[in-house]
């Protein structure tokens, strides 16, 4: 089980960063794509699940809620349209912080009209250049099922 604490902390202060400076405006320019969101939504899981305030309970559904959005992740499933299903139901989650903040996030990922000029993530390729290096360092067990078969393909070619 990947575990996003072990990303380096100046990562997640920088998402963090950027996600603050942008909240205070709402213009259409300072939406954000998918994976962006999604970011933003695993820092504040992060946060909520590292402080004391949570239930064992909710602790553990947040936990759940962050291998929901690394496996989404790692699929390769951002397209808008999920992405934006996938915060509306978390919006309607028994989790008032949870809900309050996917629907925060909804509020801020872009809309299908600017869709294709905002396709550029410079966040995005850090995060992901981080979530795949604790990939490589710390592969759980569908990671390395999957190089096994990769290798054993690519050994008979």
């Amino acid at each position: 089980m990947l575990n996003l604490r072990k990303i380096s902390r100046f990562i997640l202060l920088l998402f963090v960063t950027v996600f603050l400076l942008s909240c205070h405006d709402d213009s259409e320019k300072n939406r954000k794509i998918p994976m962006a969101i999604l970011v933003e939504l695993m820092v504040f899981l992060d946060k909520e699940i590292a402080s004391d305030k949570l239930t064992a309970f909710t602790k553990t559904q947040y936990e759940n809620e962050m291998e929901v959005i690394k496996a989404k992740i790692m699929k390769h499933e951002l397209l808008l349209d999920k992405t934006r299903e996938y915060l509306i139901d978390l919006s309607k989650l028994d989790f008032p912080d949870l809900a309050a903040k996917a629907q925060e996030l909804n509020e801020k990922l872009i809309t299908k009209e600017n869709f294709h000029k905002r396709w550029e993530s410079v966040y995005g390729r850090v995060f992901e250049s981080a979530f795949i290096n604790e990939l490589v360092q710390n592969p759980n067990s569908e990671v390395l099922t999957a190089m096994t078969l990769m290798g054993q393909g690519l050994g008979e070619l």
